[in-house]
């Protein structure tokens, strides 16, 4: 297995911005893919989760409903009773002023009383069902907003149980939805991630940089493009004995391949392997000078640029730019007779590494 340095560049990327949204929990590509591969069924389990919770609701507000409806009847015909006896006795007690005042000395007297109790009798009848309802006042203000609930539930159930699983779907959702936005991300870490899978099959004499970034105090002037080159980023870099290796990693599908608002593939990873090979050939400063030495004159470290195409795969021949599929790469890579030793190999990574 070859040896890998660096984490993919796509996915420190996207890392990066999930964390500038709060999203720590994706460690790995695996994890982000895992995520997205199950969040439909994740969704669907927790909706119907609250879908049961919610008919098992409607069920009990049916049930509670009934038996508070039945208890309500049940308390007023109690309520109605003891006041239609409180109404008997009063009738009896104005009979019995009645029979009493038919004895002249007592007539004045029961005329009074029995015109007070007629009062209270006429009070009473007026009022009972104002007492009896008054009576289970609670019991029906508790009924009636049961009802309320359950013609809500009935007339909106869909939305309830949307409601209702609202908190428990939001941080699920909002993941989703941030991975959504920076789908480019996630397919250029998903291209990424199929190259570096084939580049680790490698012979562990062979080493692999992922998302090499340097830039220059004083650009790097390329004559044939007319070019000042200040930062260069690469997606892969191969050392090994068969020489260095500029790859650039494309996940593009036709349509994206022939839009015209991107930057050109083929010239950028062209870019990135002439900047490459002026800092591994230059006589300046940061040379592998025992490296470049041979029996006669000076040996050049030779730099082949790669467009690794995980998706469709672009038609053609470019100058200094070789395209391939990712189960290509291999092949390609050790086609290529020896012509570092593994010191210098472990000397220019140990350089590269460095920027």
């Amino acid at each position: 297995m070859a040896q890998i340095h660096n984490e993919i560049g796509a996915l420190a990327d996207l890392k990066a911005q999930l964390r500038s949204k709060g999203i720590y929990e994706f460690d790995s590509l695996q994890n982000i893919l895992d995520f997205l591969k199950e969040f439909p069924q994740k969704k669907n389990q927790i909706i119907l989760e609250h879908s049961k919770k919610i008919q098992s609701e409607k069920n009990q507000l049916i049930r509670d409903a009934a038996e508070v409806k039945e208890l309500i009847e049940k308390k007023k015909n109690q309520k109605r009773l003891e006041l239609i006896e409180h109404i008997q006795l009063i009738e009896k007690e104005i009979l019995e002023y009645k029979i009493a005042g038919r004895q002249l000395w007592v007539n004045v007297k029961n005329q009074v009383l029995s015109f007070g109790a007629s009062i209270r009798l006429l009070f009473l009848k007026s009022v009972l069902e104002t007492r009896v309802k008054r009576f289970v006042f609670d019991e029906n203000s508790k009924l009636d907003k049961w009802r309320k609930r359950l013609d809500f539930i009935q007339g909106n159930f869909h939305e309830v149980i949307n409601l209702s699983a609202r908190e428990t779907l939001a941080p699920l959702v909002r993941k989703f939805d941030v991975l959504k936005e920076h789908k480019p991300m996630v397919l250029g870490a998903i291209g990424e991630q199929q190259v570096l899978d084939q580049l680790s099959l490698l012979p562990d004499n062979f080493h692999v940089i992922n998302d090499f970034y340097t830039s220059f105090r004083k650009a790097i002037y390329r004559k044939e493009q007319d070019d000042y080159i200040q930062t260069i980023q690469i997606d892969h870099i191969v050392i090994g004995p068969s020489g260095v290796f500029v790859i650039e990693t494309k996940n593009w599908n036709q349509q994206t391949i022939e839009e015209q608002n991107h930057w050109d593939p083929v010239e950028q990873v062209r870019r990135a392997g002439y900047v490459i090979f002026v800092l591994l050939n230059s006589d300046d400063g940061n040379i592998l000078r025992s490296i470049k030495k041979a029996l006669w004159g000076q040996k050049k470290i030779s730099v082949r640029s790669i467009l690794a195409m995980t998706n469709e795969k672009l038609t053609g021949d470019f100058k200094y730019v070789k395209v391939l599929k990712p189960n290509e790469l291999l092949s390609y890579i050790q086609y290529f007779k020896d012509q570092l030793t593994l010191v210098e190999v472990d000397q220019i990574v140990s350089q590269l590494l460095k920027y």
